[in-house]
């Protein structure tokens, strides 16, 4: 009886302590995913093509994102480096209007 008692106080015990773990894993994790680089705060997912690929709110972008304005400026991707050029849009990237970096105005840029 004392053995099947015992065996009971344990198993609770790690109970209680992996729940514990679980909730601050998912607390983290949480907090990772809403943070300014998490990914739901992914606003697109787009392939780059060779060249110049145009970002913006109109229709004529390669990529649009529906509430930017008309034109961001252009990324371009050239023997597996990118290049950010916003020449010419308002609000331009510090450093001035090309910029060449992994994460600027709000873009993140990954390869795959």
């Amino acid at each position: 009886m004392k053995k099947i008692l015992f065996l009971c106080l344990t198993m609770l015990a790690f109970t209680a302590r992996s729940q514990e773990d679980y909730t601050g894993f998912y607390a983290k994790r949480e907090a990772s995913l809403k943070s300014e680089t998490g990914w739901l705060n992914l606003a697109g997912l787009f392939w780059l093509k060779e060249g110049e690929n145009t970002i913006g709110g109109a229709e004529s972008n390669d990529f649009v994102f529906p509430h930017a304005e008309a034109s961001l400026g252009k990324v371009i991707l050239q023997n597996n480096q990118v290049v950010y050029n916003n020449q010419g849009v308002p609000g331009s990237c510090p450093g001035g209007p090309t910029a060449e970096r992994q994460h600027f105005q709000g873009f993140m840029l990954s390869k795959a």
